[in-house]
């Protein structure tokens, strides 16, 4: 195992995952690593194909896969983490030797930000609304994955940020300021 010791975002889709593990890892000088990038380079599929070929349990499986062979580098990086691979004990097992932020919101303010976004044919479970728009069974999955995931999120979370009222540049700052103490 690995002796880096990586910074780690998980949270809902929509969190911020991406955004703010871009612009944190700027800050801190580091490699910034998407769980959906690796995981497409392993499989040569995206999130949305594999859980429409194989289901939600198999991307589950092959998101926490990925997401352990990323915090097995040795260069120190910022990962954004797919939002169900910390369900996944060998994915928790394995994040719990780095540092965790969980960036949290709630489901509102997610699937707000979720409308907002034209269809990027890569996310699961989201294609098929209107620009702008979000069918009510997204917003009703929204909440029922925060109920069941916002435990665990804050178990293995070192920090916990709000993602859902300043904007990522402030999220950054909080984040900063909590690694340097």
């Amino acid at each position: 195992m690995t002796s880096t010791r990586h910074v780690v975002l998980v949270g809902l889709m929509g969190s911020g995952k991406t955004t703010v593990g871009i612009l944190l890892a700027d800050r801190l000088d580091r490699t910034f690593v998407d769980n959906d990038v690796v995981l497409e380079s392993q499989t040569g599929h995206t999130a949305r194909e594999i859980a429409a070929a194989a289901g939600a349990d198999a991307l589950h499986l092959r998101e926490a896969e990925a997401l352990v062979f990323a915090l097995s580098s040795n260069v120190a990086a910022v990962i954004a983490a797919a939002a169900a691979a910390p369900m996944e004990p060998f994915a928790a097992a394995a994040m719990s030797l780095h540092d965790v932020v969980y960036l949290r919101a709630m489901p509102s303010v997610l699937a707000a930000r979720i409308a907002r976004v034209p269809d990027d044919r890569h996310r699961p479970f989201v294609a098929g609304g209107a620009p702008g728009t979000l069918p009510a069974q997204f917003a009703a999955q929204f909440a029922a994955q925060f109920t069941a995931r916002d435990e665990r999120y804050r178990a293995l979370a070192t920090l916990v940020v709000d993602a859902g009222v300043d904007g990522p540049e402030a999220v950054v700052d909080e984040i900063s300021s909590a690694l340097s103490r």
